[in-house]
Formats: C-alpha cells, sequence, structure tokens
C-alpha cells in the first residue's frame, strides 16, 4: 500500500503546486511554508521566480538551497512563531501514517506556531471523507476551524496568465484556520500535550 493510499490524501505535482502556491498568496508578499517529503526543487523555483515561500522537507532535493530546512517539523523548528501567511502540508514522513501520533501531534504544535493570527494550514486531499476524518482527528485539542473546499483556477488566473505557469486545475484542499489571538510556540505545545494526553487517557479507558 503506498503513503498516498495510507493517510487517503494526495500529493501535488508541479503545476497543481504552483497554482496551489499562487491561490494561497505565495506571489503576493504573503509568506507560505511549504512541507514535504522531499521535493523541494519547486520551493527553490517558486522562489527564484519572485515567490515568498520557503520549505521544510525530509530530505534535500537537487536544488537544495539555504530556503529549505532539512528535518522533520516534529523536532526543533527553525522558522520563528507568528511568522508565515499559510503552510501547506504535502507528504511528509511526519503525516503518513493513518494512525493519530505523538509525532504527528507535536508536527501540528510546531507548524500552527509558525502561523500569524488568523493564518491557514492547508492540506490538499484526495479523499474527501477518508482524509477529512483524518484531520480532524489529528487536529483534535488544537484551537481553529476545519473546512474542505475546492481551489479553481479563475477568471484572474486568465487576466493575468498564471494559467501558463501553472496549468488548468481544480483541487479539494482542507483549511484549518487559526484564531485571532497571538499564541507562543510554548502555548501550541501545551495544546499538544493535552491532546495526547487525553487520547492516551482514552484508549487506556477503552481496553
Amino acid at each position: 500500500m503506498s503513503k498516498l493510499d495510507l493517510d487517503g490524501c494526495g500529493d501535488l505535482n508541479a503545476k497543481q503546486f504552483n497554482m496551489l502556491v499562487r491561490k494561497i498568496g505565495g506571489f503576493s508578499r504573503k509568506p507560505i511554508l511549504d512541507v514535504s517529503d522531499g521535493n523541494d526543487d519547486w520551493v527553490v523555483q517558486l522562489s527564484q521566480r519572485g515567490g515568498t515561500i520557503n520549505g521544510i522537507a525530509d530530505r534535500s532535493g537537487e536544488a537544495s538551497s539555504e530556503i529549505v530546512a532539512v528535518g522533520s517539523p516534529a523536532a526543533s523548528i527553525c522558522y520563528s512563531t507568528l511568522s508565515m501567511h499559510r503552510v501547506l502540508i504535502r507528504n511528509n514522513s511526519a503525516f503518513q501514517t493513518p494512525d493519530v501520533t505523538p509525532e504527528s501531534t507535536i508536527a501540528l504544535a510546531n507548524l500552527l506556531s509558525c502561523l500569524r493570527p488568523g493564518g491557514k494550514l492547508i492540506i490538499p486531499i484526495k479523499d474527501v471523507d477518508r482524509c477529512q476524518c483524518l484531520w480532524t482527528r489529528r487536529l483534535e485539542g488544537f484551537p481553529g476551524t476545519l473546512q474542505q473546499r475546492q481551489i479553481k483556477t479563475g477568471l484572474l488566473d486568465y487576466l493575468s496568465f498564471g494559467f501558463l505557469f501553472s496549468g488548468i486545475h481544480s483541487l479539494s484542499v482542507l483549511e484549518f484556520t487559526i484564531g485571532r489571538k497571538p499564541l507562543s510556540r510554548l502555548q501550541w505545545h501545551r495544546f499538544a500535550r493535552e491532546a495526547v494526553m487525553n487520547r492516551s487517557a482514552g484508549n487506556s479507558a477503552a481496553a
């Protein structure tokens, strides 16, 4: 079974990735953090074309760069709190199991702490029902709102000729929007710790 089958979430091709980064503000001076399994060459290419994008990857790609940090988002994260407009999660080792793990919960705390107030976590999805159920469980305990939406190539893309670079696409994504109150990384980790403890207590009770 492939990693896509495990988590129900489809990875993106290069043109879909370009379109999505444009749609979520990567070319409007709004900083984006991309979280991937190592296909960071796309991040470097978009940055060279004027995108405000950085990355975290499991491993370095062919075009390794200072704008992409190599490592797990569940480890110590190099990006500052309240620094990102959007965080885009593609396939990454911290999220490649069908279970909710302490590792995935810690990774989410680190990534959510990077978001500015009102920021969004963006997750492209393949199997809507299955993936929404999984991410609802993963995000349980964190303050925010999860919703599913379609992101499409629109009229503005045609007028600006953006579709020439990104193609014509429609993507299903999950958006987790955090509140307007600034939270520290420590506060996000407190939410993560409580979530892990509550799941452990629930599993013990079920046993």
